[in-house]
């Protein structure tokens, strides 16, 4: 095994239980984070199938739901801006 620290020439790196459980605590968040987002996509998606089902008996609930998922999708991207801009892409 490589080894990627000197240990002769320099000290290793300062590591505590509270440093790694906050790591652990960062993956889960992220991990929740893409749960999230893609089940918010799903349900998007279903809603536009739906409104589309509806087309030629009411057209208006097929308006309601293309404008619903249009008005969703741009405040989800604007969120995603700015949270990107504010902490940083978390990949």
């Amino acid at each position: 095994m490589k080894q990627i620290y000197q240990f002769d020439e320099q000290n290793p790196p300062v590591l505590n239980e509270n440093m790694l459980r906050e790591k652990q605590e960062q993956k889960t968040q992220r991990l929740q984070t893409a749960l999230l987002a893609a089940a918010g996509i799903l349900i998007q998606i279903c809603v536009l199938f739906f409104s589309f089902l509806w087309i030629d008996s009411n057209p208006a609930i097929t308006l309601i739901g293309i404008c619903y998922v249009l008005v969703c999708a741009a405040g989800s991207g604007i969120f995603a801006v700015v949270s990107v801009r504010k902490e940083g892409l978390m990949i």
